[in-house]
């Protein structure tokens, strides 16, 4: 599709409504997107630390500055756009679009969850064990520094694990 047709030329001709730019980006998102909650390994200076991440590769840098201004302007997320080092010298450039702080995560996945399909339990979960986890250490606003300083219920070890199986590759209903 050239810019003449398609979302570009859509988005020129016809002022989106907020909740048209976010069915649009849960589109994207289910396509695209990535829901996980990345784990870092415990040494002896310090505990295991899981945080939330939310992830959109693309090799179009134009559709993640075009996801980014929704967020930035509709509903007040910060994200960063990352360009990542070519893996082979034949392949296109990928550029990643990532949110990662836990205000901007929460209110991403509460704003999606309604209009996903697919990664609507994902994201319900995500949600759930970011509620959980401020709920018991701090606010939206200001976050215990780090959450490692109190321990994971089994609900939230369950989420954990739940996402890493949701997140393999492959088809894998009840494994």
């Amino acid at each position: 599709m050239g810019k003449d047709t398609g979302w570009y030329y859509w988005k020129k001709k016809r002022k989106l409504t907020k909740s048209q730019k976010l069915a649009w980006l849960a589109g994207f998102m289910d396509g695209e997107g990535s829901f996980m909650l990345m784990r870092t390994k415990r040494t002896k200076k310090r505990n295991l630390y899981v945080w939330a991440c939310i992830t959109i590769p693309s090799t179009d840098r134009f559709v993640l500055e075009e996801v980014e201004k929704i967020l930035k302007f509709s509903i007040n997320v910060k994200s960063s756009l990352i360009t990542e080092r070519r893996r082979r010298p034949n392949c296109k450039q990928v550029y990643v679009l990532r949110i990662s702080n836990i205000r901007n995560t929460y209110h991403l996945c509460r704003v999606l969850v309604p209009f996903l399909v697919l990664k609507k339990e994902r994201a319900g979960l995500m949600l759930e064990y970011l509620t959980s986890r401020l709920s018991r250490g701090g606010t939206l606003y200001r976050p215990v520094k780090k959450f490692g300083n109190f321990p994971y219920s089994e609900r939230e070890t369950f989420i954990i694990d739940e996402i890493k199986r949701l997140n393999r590759r492959g088809y894998h209903p009840d494994v």
